[in-house]
Parts: structure tokens; C-alpha cells; sequence
């Protein structure tokens, strides 16, 4: 028995050492961890309650020069839900299942009630958490959603989650697409403005420090130390202008569709700043079979230019002093071999014994070729140099990376031949991008001055100006004011009387030069493919734009500058003209004897809207009409009504056509239309009766 209780007693001191031992280990263990990785656990433990979140800056938007929104960001939302929240509660779900899918189909408009009823419930099935309903979902739709039956109890009992992400937003996509560009923040993929400026417009991210909370969410922790404000990006405001970039983008797609064209660029720049007005490159999409923004011809692609480049030509030999624009020049039959190789005209001109203003007009490579080599052949680097001085051989420093550096060839280059210099008098073995050959025919528009073009005039934060660009001169002039003036001369007989006559126009004159290249490749030589091009100012006699139009490899409707090219500057420079008298004329106020533009008949609205644009008083005289004629009383226009009957035929006479069709139609007459201008005529008589369908003739003329 004393045995058995020596065993008891043996066990339980065994016990009670083991676990003073324990006891000491465990005392042990938390002064090791107190004092030795204390710190550490204590920061793991923080790291799992707190966090230090980023607060993201808002991107600056992009404007035109008159601050309409070109590029902006917009808070978007990714749309989820989380089937699991129902799973406990299927009576609920069931009954607000029907709802909920009818909600989003209306909501979403691009699937039906049945399709989202059958995704919910194959989601809940197979407990999936992340159900992806719709991306990029505006707050307005948010603000719709959550008021939804099951979403309307948030998270954590209605499973909607919201992913929220900024997105870049064009309101005028693909207007000036390339030029507005893109920036992916750590890729070299990036360009134009959102590129170039991206420093500028990004701003900086905040920091902001959230504690875990009992529920799962994170909230701020409310001490201002912890916290870094997000400073915003600034706004960039641009010297484009919406409707001229939309009429230079128009004109140039509908020529690169014509002629079924692998790509093309248009340029407008104001003369007297550089400010570019509109940038459009379109190059074919092979997957898309459509035109798009693909590449910035205007700033990264050099090309040969062609004939465009006889203009520099003639500058050198001008400013030389080595002919007279009335000199003749042998062409010869539009043939002549240099070093055993041919050169031609695209044929002959006259009986070949030609002026050199007719060669230059008439583009003549034999001509421009030939006075060039006859003057220049002993000293080809005098011609280089005076191409150099025009500044030709260097960047014009457009804002936006990207421009390539242009390449004119001296003689001391491995690459000059015997042959070089004929070549390069008519625009070959030399490359320019279009913005540099842009800006060397602007400042011939600016009497000599060339100007640095750009496209970004003022930095604003909010509503304060950060920073203001302002035009820079990058030549007080090109070369002497007497050359100019024969420069000018000359590009507006290419318009006149020369290659480009298809482009004349009545309403103003067009100075300018035609360019027809053939594309080189390289090593082979020279393919059958060309660059039609076409560069000058209008109106030639006070410029006020400059316009630049290449068509890279037309294959339909012919492949010359003046066919191709030139009628697209043509339908540019006609619309702006038409678009922004402003810029070309300076309209001052009537006095009070000169009588004012009349409407014998007219639509009430239209008239209201034309006077008050013209700011001409108009009488404040409720007239419940809608076709009016006007008259003059001292300083005001008043209007009268005019009331026609749906059982007799108008006179018309005066009215122009569309408010004749308006009008004629409601008849039920149908309406033919000859001429342009106003009625002059019109096939059935005054106060004859209307018969329904029967046609009516209006003859139109210019009143």
C-alpha cells in the first residue's frame, strides 16, 4: 500500500515539474518575444488592422482653343455580385429573383429579363462570388442600381459589389485621335498629348491611412497626420478648333475613300502665330476596312516630298540672283539625261522652250532640274547651304515627341552622287516629315517669317492660368522680302494658270504648289506608287491659314498632287472660308441710312437667328407665323406675316430654295430643283390651284 501511494505521489511531483517547467518555458518565451521581436509581431499585427491606401488624383481634362472638352476622365464602375449573401435566405431571394432581372435588363439594354434571371440563379448554384453583370457602368446607373431589390441592402446582404476605376473619355472620338493620344504608365507606349503632357496632367496620388473594421470594410483613420491630400492633374488647353479639325478630317477621309488610298495627312495652321488648327491622319485599317488614326503622319513619317520641294529650289537660285522668273529654259521634248539617268516631265510642255515661271508653275522637272544643275554643279554645296539656311534641315520642336529629324544630304555625305543635285532641286534623295514642309511654306505666306508651330497655348489649374505659350520665331526670315514676293507670285500662278487651275476659286485666291513623288524603296529603287501632295495658304492676297494634304499610294481616279491632293485642300479652305468669315473680314457696324439685308420670304426662326448674329435690331413683335417677309424701318428689321393657302401655289419668287421645299411640301407637291441661288422662276403659275403629287419646277439663279 506505502508502495502504491510512493507511485501516486512520484507522479504527481513528475507533474508538477512538468508543468513548472511549462510554466517557465511559456514566461520565458513571452519576455523573449516582449523584448526581442515585440516590434515585429506589433507591426504584423497593424499591418493586418491598418492600411495605407492610395487616394488617386483626378486626370486634367484636354480643351479646344474655344475650351470645349476634347479628353476627360470619368469614374466608372465594374459591377458584381456575390452570390453567397443569399444562399441562407432562399425565400427572399426567390421572391425578388423576377424583379431583379427585369431591373437590369432594363437597365442595361443588352440582354433580356430571362437571360439575367438564368444567370443569377446558375451563379448561386455553383456559389460564385464575383459575378460580373456589366463594366464600365456610369454613376447615374450606380445611383439606379442601388435602389434594385436584393442590392438594395449593399454588400454584405445584397452581395452588390462595385469595382470603381477612372476611364479616359474622347466627347468628339476620333476627331484628332493620334494628336490626343494615350499614356500607359510604365510601357513606352505612349504619344501625343496625353504623352507628351502626361507629368502635367496626371498630378500626384494621395495617401490615406483605413483601419479594418467588425464588419470586413476599412475606414479612414481620423488623424490628418496620416493622410496626404491627391493633388489634381492640370488642364491643357489646345489651339485646335473642333469644327475646322472636323472639316480637315471629313474632307481627307472622303478623298482616301475615292481613291482608295493606303493613308493621308492634313495639316491647318494659323499663319501669323503657328497655332495648328487641325491635325487628321488617316491610314487604312485592314482588320476594321475602315480609315483611322493608326500613326501621326504629320510628326513621325519623312517622305520625299516631290515637286512641292521646287519652291525652296527656286528660293536658292532667286536669292543667288541666278535668273530672272522671264528667262527661258530649253525643255526640250520633257526629257534629260543626267550621268546616263532620265529624267522626265509628266509631258511636254508647249514647244519646250519655256519661261521659268512657266516651268515652276507648270512643274516642270526638266526645267527647275536644269537651272538648278547649270547653276549649282560646280559649288552643289552653295545650294545645300541655302537650304539649310532656310532652316529645312532642322526639327520645327512641335510639343509632341515623336517628330523626326529631316534629312538633306551635303556633299561631303557618302551617299551624294553626280546625280544628287537634279534630283534633290525636284524634291528626291531628301526627306521631310508634312509639319516641317508645312512650316517652311507658311512662312512664305508670313512674308519670310517662319514661326514655330504648336498646338498647346495655356496650362490651367482650375481657373487659374499656370502657364501661357505664346508664338516663337524661328527665322525672322527665310530669305530676302524681294524673293518672297516672287515666291508668291509664283504660288499663285500654280493656282491661276498652272497645275493646280482644278482649285481655283471665285470667292478668293489660293496660293500653293502640287507635289507628285514617286515612294522610294530604297536599295530597288523606285516603285509605280506615289505621294500626292498639295501645300500653300489662303487667301493668297492677306493669308490667314496654311494648309498642308498628302495621299499616300492613290490607286482609283489618278495619283497627281492637283488631282488628288489639291481638290482636298480645295473643299478645306472653301468650308473654313465659309465657316469663319471672321478671320477674313472685318465686319463693322451699319450706320442707320444703310439699308439692311432683306427677306421677301422666309422662316421666322431662321431670319431671327441670321439678324441677330449680324447684331441687327429686330422689332419685338409677337407674330404667331411661321413664314415672314421683313422690312426696314430706321435702324430695325420688322416682320410681317405671310400666309399661304393649302389650295393654291405661292409665289415663290426670291425665297430661297429650302424654305420653298418646306413649304411646297406640306402641299403635297413634289419639288424639282435647277440651279443655284434663289426662285427665280417657278413651272406653275401664282394662285393656280394644288393639285396632290404633281410636280413643281424651281428655277434658281443668283439674285
Amino acid at each position: 500500500m506505502l508502495k502504491k501511494n510512493n507511485d501516486i505521489f512520484n507522479k504527481m511531483y513528475l507533474m508538477l515539474l512538468m508543468t513548472f517547467i511549462l510554466f517557465i518555458t511559456i514566461v520565458v518565451q513571452i519576455f523573449y518575444l516582449q523584448l526581442y521581436e515585440g516590434n515585429k509581431w506589433q507591426e504584423k499585427a497593424e499591418k493586418e488592422i491598418y492600411k495605407q491606401n492610395k487616394i488617386k488624383s483626378i486626370r486634367g481634362n484636354i480643351y479646344s482653343c474655344d475650351e470645349k472638352l476634347l479628353a476627360t476622365s470619368a469614374i466608372l464602375f465594374d459591377v458584381y455580385w456575390d452570390s453567397q449573401i443569399y444562399m441562407s435566405d432562399n425565400k427572399t431571394f426567390n421572391a425578388k429573383i423576377d424583379t431583379l432581372s427585369d431591373c437590369l435588363s432594363k437597365l442595361f439594354r443588352i440582354r433580356s429579363k430571362a437571360y439575367y434571371k438564368k444567370l443569377l440563379l446558375k451563379a448561386k448554384k455553383k456559389k460564385q462570388r464575383f459575378l460580373l453583370l456589366k463594366r464600365n457602368v456610369n454613376y447615374s446607373d450606380i445611383s439606379k442600381l442601388k435602389t434594385f431589390p436584393i442590392f438594395r441592402l449593399g454588400k454584405y446582404k445584397g452581395g452588390l459589389i462595385l469595382k470603381e476605376k477612372y476611364k479616359r473619355l474622347f466627347p468628339f472620338y476620333p476627331l484628332a485621335y493620334r494628336t490626343l493620344g494615350w499614356d500607359k504608365p510604365g510601357t513606352k507606349n505612349d504619344c501625343g498629348l496625353e504623352g507628351s503632357f502626361s507629368k502635367i496632367l496626371s498630378g500626384k496620388d494621395g495617401k490615406r491611412l483605413e483601419q479594418k473594421i467588425a464588419n470586413g470594410e476599412w475606414k479612414p483613420v481620423d488623424f490628418n497626420k496620416y493622410e496626404v491630400e491627391p493633388i489634381n492633374g492640370k488642364d491643357i488647353i489646345t489651339t485646335l478648333d473642333i469644327s475646322i479639325q472636323d472639316i480637315t478630317e471629313n474632307a481627307l477621309r472622303k478623298q482616301l475613300i475615292k481613291s482608295e488610298a493606303s493613308q493621308g495627312c492634313a495639316i491647318v495652321m494659323e499663319v501669323a502665330t503657328g497655332k495648328i488648327k487641325a491635325i487628321a491622319n488617316l491610314t487604312f485599317d485592314k482588320k476594321s476596312k475602315k480609315y483611322k488614326e493608326l500613326y501621326n503622319i504629320a510628326i513621325s513619317k519623312k517622305y520625299e516630298p516631290g515637286s512641292v520641294f521646287k519652291t525652296a529650289s527656286m528660293i536658292s537660285i532667286l536669292e543667288d540672283k541666278k535668273i530672272k522668273l522671264n528667262d527661258k529654259v530649253n525643255t526640250f521634248n520633257g526629257s534629260i539625261t543626267y550621268f546616263g539617268r532620265d529624267m522626265r516631265d509628266s509631258h511636254k510642255i508647249g514647244d519646250g522652250l519655256i519661261s521659268v515661271r512657266e516651268a515652276f508653275e507648270k512643274s516642270s522637272n526638266v526645267g527647275m532640274s536644269k537651272i538648278i544643275f547649270e547653276a549649282y554643279k560646280d559649288k552643289p554645296g552653295k545650294f545645300i547651304n541655302n537650304l539649310y539656311n532656310m532652316n529645312l534641315n532642322k526639327p520645327v520642336g512641335i510639343e509632341i515627341e515623336g517628330e523626326r529629324k529631316p534629312y538633306i544630304k551635303n556633299p561631303k555625305s557618302k551617299y551624294w552622287y553626280k546625280t544628287s543635285l537634279p534630283w534633290m532641286s525636284i524634291g528626291y534623295e531628301l526627306e521631310l516629315t508634312p509639319l516641317q514642309i508645312l512650316t517652311f511654306y507658311n512662312a512664305i505666306a508670313n512674308n519670310g517669317k517662319m514661326v514655330k508651330p504648336f498646338i498647346v497655348k495655356e496650362i490651367k489649374d482650375g481657373a487659374n492660368t499656370v502657364k501661357t505659350f505664346k508664338t516663337e520665331i524661328i527665322k525672322d526670315s527665310i530669305c530676302s522680302k524681294s524673293t518672297i514676293k516672287k515666291i508668291q507670285s509664283l504660288l499663285i500662278g500654280v493656282v491661276e494658270n498652272g497645275t493646280a487651275k482644278n482649285i481655283k476659286s471665285r470667292d478668293y485666291k489660293i496660293a500653293g504648289k502640287t507635289g507628285t513623288a514617286k515612294i522610294s524603296l530604297g536599295k530597288s529603287g523606285y516603285s509605280h506608287k506615289y505621294n500626292a501632295t498639295f501645300v500653300g495658304y489662303f487667301p493668297a492676297e492677306n493669308p490667314r491659314y496654311s494648309c498642308f494634304v498628302v495621299i499616300n499610294k492613290p490607286t482609283k481616279g489618278g495619283y497627281y498632287g492637283s488631282s488628288v491632293a489639291a481638290p482636298v485642300f480645295k473643299e478645306i479652305s472653301d468650308l473654313i472660308y465659309a465657316t469663319h468669315l471672321d478671320k477674313f473680314y472685318k465686319v463693322e457696324p451699319f450706320s442707320n441710312d444703310i439699308k439692311y439685308p432683306l427677306a421677301k420670304t422666309a422662316n421666322l426662326n431662321d431670319l431671327k437667328v441670321f439678324y441677330n448674329e449680324l447684331n441687327y435690331k429686330t422689332e419685338k413683335t409677337i407674330i404667331n407665323q411661321d413664314w415672314v417677309g421683313t422690312n426696314q424701318k430706321n435702324d430695325t428689321v420688322r416682320f410681317y406675316p405671310k400666309r399661304y393657302s393649302d389650295n393654291t401655289i405661292p409665289n415663290l419668287k426670291g425665297m430661297c430654295a429650302k424654305d420653298a421645299i418646306f413649304i411646297l411640301e406640306n402641299m403635297g407637291l413634289k419639288v424639282k430643283i435647277e440651279g443655284k441661288g434663289r426662285i427665280k422662276k417657278q413651272s406653275l403659275r401664282p394662285g393656280s390651284k394644288v393639285k396632290k403629287e404633281s410636280y413643281i419646277t424651281l428655277k434658281l439663279s443668283k439674285i
